[in-house]
């Protein structure tokens, strides 16, 4: 694979073993072809030998994350821990609440600014 320094960086068949078993869910031959298509269209952003397996496992998941949100039936990877994403679902349930409370509170004072209004107060 192309990089920024010569010879070119080669992709072992222990990497390549490694990454087939860690992305199930990925065509590995398409994914390949790919970053060779984006290191062709992106020179100035070649990755070095040492930065490569690093750049490969990136490309990887983000591929099989966007196959299982495509399949269900493939596996995805999260990049957020479970006790991090409880916390955002916490925090997700907890803004929605205070978001229909005030909708609520707002709801209420339409209703009592156009009961002002018919009494002739307003």
């Amino acid at each position: 694979m192309a990089g920024k320094e010569s010879p070119p960086w080669e992709l072992t068949q222990s990497f390549h073993a490694k990454l087939t078993a860690a992305y199930p869910g990925v065509d590995h031959q398409a994914e390949y072809a790919k970053v060779d298509l984006w290191a062709e269209s992106n020179p100035q952003k070649l990755k070095t030998p040492r930065g490569m397996k690093a750049f490969l496992m990136r490309w990887f998941e983000k591929a099989q994350n966007d196959a299982a949100r495509r399949s269900p039936s493939k596996p995805a990877l999260s990049a957020v821990p479970p006790w991090k994403q409880a916390e955002r679902d916490e925090e997700a349930r907890k803004r929605d609440e205070r978001n229909r409370e005030a909708a609520a509170r707002e709801r209420l004072q339409r209703e009592q600014q156009d009961a002002l209004k018919k009494a002739g107060f307003a």
